[in-house]
């Protein structure tokens, strides 16, 4: 059955019995009759073949989820009591949001599947909310902790959010010595929809919240860096996205004795956020310990 199982996950990713066949060493008609039997031991249906490609039925892609799982959990097992525990083994799927994705995590990737070659990571950059437990995913990167309970969450990075500018902007309109200067300035805000944007500042009990804005507002934060490179305005960001620019000096921070925040009482760090069950996985672990010790270089 377990065997079946993995020859079934290697048909659904690559979409043919001879793509599968050829990656474990078997003939097209060998996997089609090993899926045939899958199928009778389930009483259903699990694949719709056609000439060109071969996808999952609706019971097929429920059976995913608990096939990945059985897998998993038998690695587990292997490598719990193993003698040699050194090469660690698995398959992670992993959500991050998008920005922080291509820039904090894409860059780390490369050496963490160096350093284990049998590991196997399914990539998934995307600015949704996704569910871990209907979705199948192994650790999504967030930012703050997650609000289900049934979920953990280990602290990744402490998120410094800045206001910042051109030196151009800044000798051109001067520059804002209190919050509430932000009012006469060209701000360019992150959209989130709303009739009114505000940006949040805390000195110690001190405590302002301004409202702003711009002529230009954007759903991600790389156009916002642009334009304020550009000489457009200020921009409030966290500081890993503006890490390069600022050590360049083409950014430069602005009301610094004040602590910047996108909410009243935002959580300022970046979690890794997973079901309780699933950090037991070695390969699951061994991520999360390597973005611990890595990503930190982007809050320096």
């Amino acid at each position: 059955m377990l065997s079946s199982l993995e020859l079934y996950i290697k048909v659904i990713e690559l979409g043919s019995f001879s793509a599968a066949g050829r990656v474990v060493g078997m003939t097209p008609s060998s996997v089609s009759r090993q899926m045939d039997k899958l199928e009778a031991e389930f009483g259903t249906r699990l694949l719709n073949r056609t000439t060109h490609t071969i996808q999952p039925t609706a019971a097929g892609s429920r059976l995913i989820p608990y096939a990945d799982n059985a897998l998993a959990l038998i690695e587990q097992a292997r490598q719990s009591v193993s003698a040699d525990q050194r090469e660690v083994k698995g398959f992670l799927r992993v959500s991050v949001f998008s920005t922080f994705g291509r820039l904090c995590i894409c860059p780390l990737v490369p050496e963490f599947l160096r350093r284990h070659p049998q590991i196997r990571m399914a990539l998934d950059l995307d600015d949704r909310m996704v569910d871990l437990h209907k979705e199948n995913i192994d650790v999504a990167i967030r930012s703050g902790k997650p609000q289900d309970s049934s979920l953990k969450a280990r602290s990744l990075l402490k998120k410094n959010t800045l206001a910042v500018a051109s030196p151009q902007y800044l000798k051109e309109h001067g520059e804002p010595k209190e919050p509430d200067d932000l009012r006469n300035h060209n701000c360019l805000v992150l959209d989130r929809k709303r009739q009114v944007s505000w940006w949040h500042f805390r000195q110690d009990s001190k405590y302002r919240k301004v409202p702003v804005s711009g002529n230009l507002l954007s759903q991600g934060g790389e156009p916002l860096i642009q334009a304020a490179l550009d000489g457009l305005g200020v921009v409030l960001l966290p500081n890993w996205i503006i890490a390069d620019d600022l050590a360049s000096g083409h950014l430069v921070p602005v009301l610094t004795d004040w602590q910047a925040n996108f909410v009243e009482h935002g959580n300022s760090e970046i979690y890794a956020v997973f079901q309780p069950d699933r950090y037991e996985r070695p390969a699951l672990r061994a991520f999360i310990d390597y973005l611990v010790a890595e990503l930190p270089q982007y809050s320096e």
